[in-house]
């Protein structure tokens, strides 16, 4: 892999290569397509900061240098419509053939099973294709995606887009109440690896419920989380935050001191919050921290200090 890189990197500054050993390995071999051909690839380093792994990540730091000399260049497949549709009358006939195989062969035997099968596998590609040839069936096909990824997002209480990082071509792009500047809550974990990598977002509107139960916007399990452990509550604009306690026998620390009863308790931008026995979080408001998701990614590291006893 290193022999062929170093051609294909030589390649890319417009040096003439004879001959790149695509065929030296299995691996090389496979690889033929995306690194030479129409295709974009992409690399993942994965690399140590331990001390021991010092070489190992240099030779990797190295190699990645190499590879992003390799220049490919992607082309649009298209296809002629006169081709398109010889190509899908061609599969449909193949499915009517294969029904009438199917159909001529003994019931519930092994053949016709297999003819069946492999009828239902021609007959979704044929469905699969058409929606792709056809402006009409594509933009529908297109709509229903977008509605599952929203779903999937207010799932997660995160934003179709923030900051212009996710885009939406359905809309504005935005849940309902929730904008660029609205407050969120970012994970703060044992693992370096992990810290930093888990948001819910709090918009404005109804008090955010956060719990064991389904109801619940956020939605946790574990130890010391009841149904509806409590609620969250977004000043208009996103200037503020408050947390209220509902639920009895549950734990929720703010700032290192239990909350336990069910009065609201402001939450200032970079409060530290725990809820149950495993879920820690920090508080981020961007109205109030400025550019605060750069700063908070990069300073999100487990609170090793002791918490109080519920």
């Amino acid at each position: 892999l290193g022999q062929v890189i170093s051609k294909l990197a030589a390649e890319g500054k417009g040096r003439p290569v004879k001959h790149v050993p695509f065929r030296q390995s299995k691996l090389t071999y496979l690889l033929t397509d995306a690194l030479s051909g129409n295709s974009r690839t992409l690399m993942v380093a994965a690399i140590s900061p331990a001390a021991d792994s010092a070489e190992e990540t240099l030779g990797t730091l190295r190699f990645a240098s190499s590879v992003k000399k390799v220049k490919t260049a992607a082309v649009q497949n298209e296809q002629e419509v006169a081709e398109s549709d010889l190509l899908l009358q061609t599969m449909r006939t193949e499915v009517e053939g294969l029904r009438k195989e199917a159909l001529q062969a003994a019931v519930e035997s092994e053949d016709a099973r297999r003819l069946e099968s492999k009828a239902e596998a021609v007959e979704h590609a044929v469905r699969c294709m058409q929606t792709r040839f056809d402006p009409a069936s594509w933009g529908e096909a297109r709509k229903v995606q977008a509605n599952k990824r929203r779903e999937a997002f207010q799932t997660l209480s995160m934003p179709l887009a923030i900051g212009g990082m996710l885009n939406d071509s359905g809309g504005d792009g935005l849940q309902e109440g929730v904008a660029a500047n609205s407050p969120y809550l970012l994970n703060i974990s044992d693992d370096i690896s992990l810290a930093g990598r888990l948001l819910y977002f709090l918009p404005e509107g109804p008090p955010i419920g956060i719990g064991s139960s389904e109801d619940n916007r956020i939605r946790l399990l574990g130890l010391g989380i009841g149904e509806r452990l409590c609620e969250i509550s977004v000043a208009p604009g996103g200037a503020g935050v408050e947390v209220r306690y509902l639920c009895r026998g549950g734990r929720l620390v703010v700032d290192g001191q239990v909350v336990a009863d069910g009065q609201p308790r402001p939450m200032r931008h970079g409060a530290k919050v725990v809820f149950g026995r495993a879920f820690a979080f920090r508080t981020v408001v961007p109205s109030v921290g400025g550019e605060a998701l750069p700063k908070v990614l990069a300073s999100a590291r487990p609170s090793r200090s002791p918490s109080p006893e519920c």
